[in-house]
């Protein structure tokens, strides 16, 4: 347990509680706004694609670019993407806030769990990925039913600001990590001749 694993631990806690809080909310939101079932699935799933297809281009970025500046830059994304569902309708403006903010998923959850493998000691990488897969899980628990006061007692416009505000957090726990040099990938030594 490091000052690094700690902020990368709160950091990836707060993120992930913003974005859990909005699994149950959108789909409800959505229909408010008129959406159909079939319509609301894609939109809900479109997230998720998003996600999945960027992350291996994620992973080679992360060869150049280091594991904190990813980090910001995906809390900078998701909390635009946040604040962007205040004015994005369903279908195609709600579509393109909903990849952007899988992107925006994609860049944080990759960087931090190859910054928890990188900084973790190498006997205890396993030990160190189990603790800080917590961070995914308590939020993944707690979030929702958090989402659903927040809609039920105030509005989405609130949900949405409150959404914003802790990828703002978010944001400002990865700040003070250590910054670290990218090695530039070296060139092969193989030679085929004598």
């Amino acid at each position: 347990i490091t000052r690094d694993f700690v902020l990368a631990f709160l950091s990836q806690f707060v993120f992930s509680f913003a974005f859990s809080m909005l699994i149950p909310t959108l789909p409800i939101y959505l229909l408010r706004l008129g959406s159909r079932e079939e319509t609301i699935g894609i939109l809900i799933g479109v997230f998720s694609v998003s996600s999945l297809v960027l992350r291996p281009s994620v992973g080679n970025l992360l060869s150049r670019v280091p594991e904190r500046q990813v980090m910001m830059a995906g809390s900078c994304v998701s909390g635009l993407a946040s604040l962007a569902y205040l004015f994005a309708l369903p279908f195609w403006p709600f579509f393109i806030v909903r990849v952007i903010q899988g992107a925006g998923y994609a860049l944080v959850s990759t960087a931090a769990n190859t910054l928890i493998a990188n900084i973790g000691p190498a006997g205890r990488r396993g030990q160190s990925l189990g603790y800080f897969f917590l961070s995914f899980n308590i939020p993944f628990a707690l979030a929702p039913a958090l989402g659903m006061f927040l809609i039920n007692h105030f509005d989405f416009t609130y949900l949405f600001l409150t959404s914003a505000a802790l990828y703002l957090c978010s944001l400002l726990l990865i700040i003070p990590l250590r910054k670290k040099k990218i090695d530039s990938p070296k060139e092969s030594s193989f030679h085929s001749g004598p």
